[in-house]
């Protein structure tokens, strides 16, 4: 029996020793999913983490963008009516110009009519002085017939020069 137990006992000891080394695998294999458990659930949280930081940067994008085109918006009105402006600046500076341009024709003829008045104004005064003057000399001669006719003892008197009315 010995040699029976010298072989049985190798034996078992080799079952004892394999039955050691499945347990340390199972203990290594299951401390090794648990790790990769703790891995799967610590990259669960990363995905989610990323997932909510995505979803943040998002709507931040969206509310830029947002922003970004009510700004192009508000710029390309800006623009509109910056041209508009410029547009009515320059018809509101071309149309003085041709104001100022009539008011200088207006002057000319102002200046025209002014001078022809002071021109016809001594030439009435010289018609006015010419036709007194021949009055005056008519009625002279007028005063000289009637003296002729009228009896030569009634001195003559001359008659008083009226002043020139211009």
């Amino acid at each position: 029996m010995t040699s029976f137990l010298n072989c049985f006992v190798p034996f078992v000891m080799g079952l004892a020793n394999e039955a050691k080394t499945d347990e340390k695998n199972l203990k290594r294999a299951q401390k090794e999913v648990a790790k990769a458990e703790k891995a799967y659930q610590k990259g669960m949280k990363e995905t989610q983490k990323a997932k909510k930081k995505l979803d943040k940067i998002s709507k931040t994008t969206q509310k830029t963008l947002k922003s970004l085109e009510s700004a192009q918006h508000s710029h390309n009105d800006a623009a509109s009516k910056m041209d508009k402006a410029e547009r009515n600046a320059k018809d509101a500076r071309d149309k003085e110009s041709s104001l100022e341009q009539e008011v200088g024709n207006y002057q000319d003829c102002l200046t025209n009519v002014h001078q022809s008045k002071i021109m016809n104004d001594d030439e009435r005064g010289r018609r006015k002085a010419a036709a007194y003057i021949k009055t005056r000399q008519d009625e002279i001669s007028r005063e000289a017939r009637e003296a002729d006719t009228q009896a030569p003892s009634s001195p003559v008197v001359p008659a008083q020069p009226q002043p020139d009315v211009v």
